[in-house]
This record gives C-alpha cells, structure tokens and sequence, in this order.
C-alpha cells in the first residue's frame, strides 16, 4: 500500500531546502533562490513484455527548491492508475521520489522566459490494489526501488505562474510481475507550475 508518511517526508525535505532558498535568493538576483510547485497530468508508458505495452494516466505534484545558480532539488510525487495492464489486471502506482535539478531560464523582451529543466530522482514505487506475483503466491500490493531522469520545458505566462510545455522522464520500477521483475517506462506530463518565490 501507498506509503503518504515517506511522501510527505519527501515534501518536507525540499521544502525545508526552499525555504532555505527563499532565504539566499535576493529578488535582485534572479539567479539565486527560488521555490516553486508544479501540478500535471502524466501518461506513463510501461511494460509486461517488449509487445505487451500499455498506458497508465494520472497526476504528479512536484515541489522544487533552486538554491544557487539554477542548482537544487526536487521532489515528486507521481500517481497513477489504469484499468488493464493487458492480462485484464488493473494498476495502480505511487511514485515518490527526490533528488537533485538543475534549471535554466532564458529571459526574453516583455519580461517573458523560458526555462529548461532536469533532473535525477531516486525514491520508491508502491503499487496497491493489483496483482504482484510473490515467492508463495500473489499479493494486491508491492513496494520497489525507484528512478527517474529527465527534464522538461516551462513557459513564463505572469511573474507567480509558468506553463509547463513538456516534461519528459525516463522511470524505472522493479515491481514484481513474473517476468523480468523490472519495468522500464516513459512518462510524458504537461501541466502548470506556481512560482512561490
């Protein structure tokens, strides 16, 4: 089952390092500090076998902390579901994760940017309310190890609020699943990103 109290201890960790944040940067130096919250829809790509693909959709809420120079972390909190994994079996899945980032924004003439985005996040899996083949039988939840890179594209429409163009992320998973035990997925989001700082 979904683990909310490492979620929230993630939460807290990255907030905890924008406020600190908050409290190097200078509004001056726009390259110094900085603390945002980003809300999207996902589609995440996975699969059984190399022809048994499916899709699962969802959301994520992701809170980041730029301490010096685009420099910083994030964490990420990633939910998704779908109905049939292509044996008739639903999914569910909860992806915590946290890690270092780095962003580069661009300013350009009005006063509106462009940000590019990466980073590399490590944290745990937790899917619940399926089926998870284990030694003796099978069980309805499973909890694994958890990765994922990647980056994206915002887009600056006000001075507190961006776009979120594109995200993009490479995430692997090792749930059990009677096969190789490993899933190696994409998942592709767009969304909005409240600048708090």
């Amino acid at each position: 089952m979904f683990n909310a109290r490492r979620s929230l201890v993630l939460f807290a960790a990255v907030g905890f390092l924008g406020t600190a944040a908050l409290a190097q940067g200078t509004a001056n130096d726009p390259h110094r500090g900085g603390v945002s919250l980003a809300f999207s829809y996902d589609t995440l790509g996975s699969s059984l076998t190399n022809t048994n693909r499916f899709w699962m959709q969802g959301g994520a809420a992701e809170l980041s902390g730029s301490f010096f120079r685009g420099f910083g972390a994030t964490a990420s909190v990633l939910g998704l579901h779908t109905a049939n994994s292509g044996s008739g079996v639903p999914v569910n899945l909860v992806i915590a994760t946290f890690g270092p980032g780095y962003t580069y924004t661009h300013s350009r003439h009005g006063g509106h940017a462009i940000s590019f985005f990466g980073h590399a996040l490590v944290g745990e899996a937790d899917g619940f309310w399926g089926l998870y083949p284990q030694t003796g039988g099978a069980g309805t939840s499973a909890s694994s190890l958890a990765v994922q890179a990647g980056g994206g594209i915002d887009f600056r429409v006000s001075r507190h609020l961006d776009v979120r163009a594109v995200q993009a992320d490479y995430v692997r998973t090792q749930l059990p699943n009677s096969l190789s035990n490993a899933q190696n997925s994409l998942r592709l989001g767009v969304g909005i990103v409240l600048r708090l700082r």
